[in-house]
């Protein structure tokens, strides 16, 4: 949790720098990259991370081969599908 923490406030403190007039749009430009930069981090650094990751990791082959449904998990079924579309892995 402390790496999530750390990363909500260091993108808090960004934002803030972002919102100020004061700086120019080059700095703003670079603050924009690094909070993207930061957020690419944290989820790549992910991989297998977790209690649930195995049991996604199975939800996904099941969700992403069948009709899609908004009944049961629709926002797992939406990435799924996205995903299946784009690259079929779970990873």
């Amino acid at each position: 949790m402390v790496v999530y923490y750390s990363m909500l406030t260091g993108i808090a403190v960004l934002l803030y720098l972002y919102s100020l007039n004061i700086i120019s749009k080059r700095v703003k430009w670079l603050i924009y990259m690094l909070i993207i930069l930061i957020l690419i981090c944290v989820s790549g650094l992910r991989y297998y991370v977790g209690t649930d990751y195995s049991q996604y990791m199975s939800n996904y082959y099941i969700y992403s081969k069948r009709e899609f449904s908004l009944i049961e998990q629709p926002a797992l079924n939406i990435v799924a599908q996205i995903s299946n579309f784009i690259y079929d892995d779970y990873a």
